[in-house]
């Protein structure tokens, strides 16, 4: 599926391990593709994912990519919305679009 409605297992799931006592997930960030590499290090997504991880189950979390959901925003608000079993919302119709 599109990488907006993929969960984190998803995204990052051949760099996800456990440590050695098998309680707290890890990133391999040489087995993280060039470009989610790069999104997490810019913008330090890495550490706080880890600091998460250690509270909640890798399938509670979702990436929502910025450069996606600036393309396709109401797919990205649709993916949102059935990942946190909410009923659907028509966003289309009251949505605006702002020129800047």
């Amino acid at each position: 599926g599109k990488w907006c409605q993929a969960s984190i297992d998803e995204a990052i799931g051949s760099a996800l391990t456990r440590s050695a006592s098998g309680s707290v997930p890890r990133l391999r960030r040489r087995h993280l593709s060039p470009q989610l590499k790069r999104l997490l290090t810019m913008g330090m997504y890495s550490a706080h994912l880890h600091r998460w991880l250690e509270h909640f189950d890798a399938a509670q979390m979702r990436i929502l990519w910025l450069e996606h959901f600036k393309s396709e925003p109401f797919e990205c608000m649709d993916a949102v919305q059935r990942f946190l079993g909410l009923p659907p919302h028509d966003y289309r119709a009251s949505a605006t679009r702002n020129e800047k």
